[in-house]
């Protein structure tokens, strides 16, 4: 029986100190907690968070209506000012010169969710999988472990503002979709489990929306190790073979273990932060080495009559996990109409 105890920054943020203790029999976690709990509260926080044992130093009516606040009314982040990007990435400037600058060149972390609200999203979400399961065969060619939220029906109700009124217009403000007729919806809404001891990753791929986002459920480090969203032409430079330069020789590096060859490290990504970005960026679900990550993932149509939608959703190009990062710049920059293109469509149609 292995055992650990340890100082949370899960609770900690919140200015309740506490230590986390685990215990694991023949690899499952087993939860104990104190007395001072009533039965409600622990058994929604162990369904929450079924591998870990709390102790914190705060009386449990200050938990209970961090819960009872999530329950009662809409996601925190709906009563809040837009979130801003606090850390981005682009894709270099294009060799060819073919290609300019532009904002589906971006990938942004943002930070949305506190405690109270993850909480309660894996509540409802562990809730659903006790019942129906996991599925593994959703999506034909890169399938995850995931379930839809639609599916879910308490989850999908409770989720649906968040994606409404802050993620999606969110992401028009940062890609620039927010002229008369634009607008932005979702294909698909959600929510996977990567896991150490079973689908530990995603290979590498392009998304069939040209938008697409994901937020953190779990928190690197305490509840997983490994992981991470990596693209394969930006971001930090991998710590192993400290490279980064995949984008700019236009192939692998090598054979470097930790990055796959990339010479990219995974996104910073943090508990409750919200990722945005171009789907037609190459990228993957990097290995989880211990424990479980989960993750709410959205595929994001954009309705405007400057998307080329033929490109985006049949090209072979624009579709393909095959081609490398090299033909990033090909992929977005095709995704949009230039403006003779423009033109010549309104044209058409008038």
């Amino acid at each position: 029986m292995n055992r650990r105890s340890l100082e949370s920054p899960f609770f900690a943020r919140w200015g309740w100190p506490c230590t986390l203790q685990s215990e694991a029999r023949s690899g499952q976690f087993e939860s104990r907690w104190t007395s001072q709990y009533d039965c409600s509260l622990h058994d929604k926080l162990a369904v929450a968070f079924p591998y870990i044992t709390c102790e914190l130093a705060v009386p449990s009516r200050a938990v209970e209506r961090m819960l009872q606040s999530s329950e009662d009314g809409l996601p925190a982040a709906c009563s809040q000012p837009g979130p801003s990007p606090y850390c981005s990435f682009h894709l270099p400037d294009d060799a060819s010169g073919t290609f300019e600058r532009g904002p589906l060149w971006g990938v942004h972390l943002l930070h949305l969710l506190e405690l109270e609200d993850i909480v309660h999203i894996r509540s409802l979400a562990a809730a659903h999988v006790s019942e129906h399961g996991w599925s593994t065969s959703r999506h034909q060619h890169h399938p995850t472990t995931d379930f839809a939220v639609d599916e879910a029906p308490a989850l999908d109700a409770w989720l649906r503002p968040l994606v409404q009124t802050v993620i999606l217009p969110a992401m028009a403000r940062l890609y620039a979709f927010e002229e008369d007729g634009e607008r932005l919806s979702i294909r698909d809404l959600f929510y996977v489990r990567y896991d150490a001891a079973a689908q530990d990753r995603l290979s590498a791929h392009r998304d069939g929306t040209l938008l697409a986002f994901s937020v953190l459920l779990s928190e690197p480090e305490r509840d997983f190790e490994g992981g991470g969203t990596r693209f394969s032409s930006l971001g930090g430079a991998c710590a192993a073979c400290g490279s980064g330069s995949a984008a700019n020789g236009g192939s692998r590096v090598g054979s470097c273990a930790q990055c796959g060859g990339s010479g990219f490290a995974p996104l910073p990504q943090r508990l409750g932060d919200l990722t945005v970005h171009c789907g037609k960026l190459l990228h993957e679900g990097a290995p989880v080495t211990r424990g479980e990550r989960l993750v709410l993932v959205g595929f994001v149509e954009v309705c405007s009559p400057r998307v080329d939608r033929e490109f985006v959703e049949e090209h072979l190009l624009a579709n393909s996990s095959k081609v490398g990062g090299w033909a990033d710049h090909e992929c977005v920059g095709n995704a949009l109409l230039d403006e003779e293109d423009f033109l010549e469509l309104q044209a058409s149609r008038t």
